[in-house]
């Protein structure tokens, strides 16, 4: 006798199957907006934290000397969301030249996880503060 139709356990297992699909297909959907938004901050916290760099960089021997560890701040609007810290974790001279190592780190929000952590390194002249490089 030939059936015509599915069987109950045919429709539950195409149910069970369409489900499943739809349901990943909506997970990857929601993923490609969030990985989205992160790689827009990741650029916005690498542009600020250069600006802070930049910051520094005009700075002369004597403030530079005298900044102490570890230095926290918020930026202005529209990038309030954003926070930094910048930790001078090593300094040495010669006769000639001062160098001061800084790692600045960039925040998004409450997050104790920074987005991206910068090292430069500031080279300065003693005997007039001159730029030297980076």
């Amino acid at each position: 006798m030939k059936r015509k139709g599915f069987t109950l356990i045919e429709l539950a297992v195409s149910i069970a199957l369409i489900s499943i699909v739809v349901l990943w297909s909506i997970n990857i959907f929601t993923n490609l907006g969030k990985n989205e938004s992160t790689s827009s901050d990741l650029e916005i916290a690498t542009t600020l934290a250069s600006l802070k760099v930049e910051e520094i960089k005009g700075y002369s021997y004597s403030e530079l000397s005298s900044l102490s560890t570890p230095q926290t701040g918020t930026f202005p609007p529209p990038y309030d969301a954003f926070s930094y810290r910048i930790d001078f974790t090593s300094s040495s001279s010669s006769s000639n030249y001062y160098i001061r190592r800084a790692t600045i780190s960039i925040f998004k929000g409450n997050s104790t996880t920074p987005l991206i952590k910068m090292d430069a390194n500031f080279l300065r002249k003693i005997s007039d503060g001159a730029n030297i490089g980076l």
